[in-house]
């Protein structure tokens, strides 16, 4: 301890002696000079922010101007969401909402004094531009069955097939025509064991009458005819094909335009041109025990309609079309909306409230229990066309409550061409929108995107095209 304090005096005694010193009192007082310097800024910096004169919903950015604050606006433009609001009281932003909510063919849109309203949609079917890609083949319409549209809609990624073909030398090399997101549409070399270019699908060996489903129980596209002997299923991933015998009575082989349509793993086909008729029965091939049934018998005998299926109501909707009563000799279009029970087969028939049509485009909607009923037309004259009349107009029709709604008018679709020699005219149509003509459609519900898709040749040169609405 005694030599302890002698050196903690000593440093006490040096380090009085250093506070002393004149230089070390200079930097101290440099050091003062620069910390009130820096304070002075910070003071400064403060009243710059302030002096920006922000409103409260505003803040001053680092140039010092005033900006919208998050949540906050003095318009809508500076809200997001499907229907902003701003409140211009408090200048916050609000997500306005229709109540009750708006049907399906409804937007909720503001007012002129910003308050929700429900209002028309305005639909509008939007053309799909189709381009062939093939070293023999080109042009930009789809290559269909030659005996009316038959096509298939992959649900998960949107592709179509739209037809089985062969090489026009080699019978045994066969494909589908395929249509890809972008429109390409190309031949897929199908390898397996699939049918041949010389299957017998109706009338003998002819493929006109191909019937083509998306299978979604096992991801593949079926094809088959009324009077193929097996179906064909096609893998979607890897273009393999295989063949299922069919079992049961078929429809008559001598028959063809058969109208047909897919619903739940089946076919239902009802309405087809006879050499001494047309059809008058209700058919359903059920792709899982590959049968054919006949479901009813005795109907009125139809052709050129279109059929919807509600296979969890069960029942099978008939629009329009021709009727005879005498063989085909003579024929009328019809008005009528035709339903039949799957179960028992019993018909009850009704009308349609816009006139007499056939070749309409009809399609059932699952997710709102609804039928969509597209176009049609009345043909008095197959060569002159200024004589005919052509619809592109679009129906919705509740089976619930048995009524009918107009979702898109009819509007002008195309012009007739100058007389021939004979005084004949033809209708050209617009490729912009569904104007077929004296064709027949086919319409296809696709759930996963919640839109129609519709496929259709449009006269003259235009051909078959494509076609989407979406809700």
């Amino acid at each position: 301890m005694k030599k302890i304090l002698p050196i903690f005096i000593a440093a006490m005694i040096s380090f009085t002696a250093c506070d002393d010193d004149d230089d070390s009192n200079n930097v101290n007082n440099t050091n003062n000079n620069i910390n009130n310097t820096n304070n002075s800024n910070n003071t400064n910096n403060t009243n710059n922010t302030n002096n920006c004169n922000c409103e409260e919903w505003q803040y001053c950015d680092a140039n010092s101007v005033c900006q919208i604050s998050e949540g906050r606006c003095s318009e809508p433009a500076h809200c997001t969401g499907t229907l902003p609001v701003c409140n211009m009281e408090t200048h916050v932003c609000v997500v306005a909402e229709c109540n009750p909510a708006c049907g399906m063919f409804e937007d909720c849109v503001l007012d002129e004094n910003d308050n929700p309203e429900c209002v028309d949609k305005t639909l509008e079917w939007q053309h799909f531009p189709i381009t062939i890609v093939d070293p023999i083949v080109n042009g930009t319409s789809l290559n269909t069955p030659v005996d009316g549209i038959s096509f298939a809609v992959r649900e998960t990624t949107g592709e179509i097939i739209t037809s089985f073909g062969s090489d026009y030398e080699d019978p045994n090399e066969v494909f589908l025509w395929h249509v890809d997101g972008l429109g390409n549409h190309s031949k897929k070399l199908l390898s397996g064991t699939p049918f041949t270019g010389t299957t017998a699908f109706c009338v003998g060996e002819e493929n006109w009458c191909q019937f083509i489903a998306w299978n979604e129980a096992n991801d593949s596209y079926i094809i088959m005819g009324p009077s193929t002997d097996a179906f064909m299923s096609v893998s979607a991933t890897t273009w393999e094909a295989t063949q299922t015998p069919v079992t049961g009575t078929h429809p008559p082989d001598s028959h063809i335009s058969v109208t047909h349509t897919f619903a739940d793993g089946a076919f239902y086909l009802y309405g087809s041109t006879g050499p001494s008729g047309f059809g008058n029965s209700l058919y359903r091939f059920d792709v899982a025990s590959s049968q054919w049934e006949t479901l009813a018998t005795g109907l009125p005998q139809i052709d050129d309609n279109c059929l919807a299926v509600d296979t969890d109501g069960g029942y099978v909707w008939s629009f329009g079309g021709r009727l005879t009563t005498d063989g085909g000799n003579t024929t009328s279009n019809l008005d009528a909306v035709i339903r039949i029970s799957i179960d028992t087969g019993d018909v009850v028939q009704t009308t349609f409230p816009f006139g007499p049509r056939k070749g309409m485009s009809c399609t059932y909607d699952p997710d709102y229990n609804m039928v969509f009923i597209h176009g049609g037309n009345i043909v008095n004259d197959n060569w002159n066309d200024a004589l005919n009349e052509f619809y592109n107009d679009l129906w919705v029709f509740d089976p619930t409550g048995n009524t009918f709604s107009e979702l898109i008018p009819w509007a002008e679709g195309g012009t007739l061409t100058a007389p021939d020699s004979y005084g004949d005219q033809s209708f050209e149509g617009d490729p912009d929108g569904p104007n077929f003509g004296q064709n027949r459609g086919l319409m296809r519900y696709d759930p996963a995107t919640s839109r129609l898709i519709l496929m259709g040749a449009v006269p003259i040169f235009t051909h078959e095209q494509i076609y989407y609405l979406q809700f």
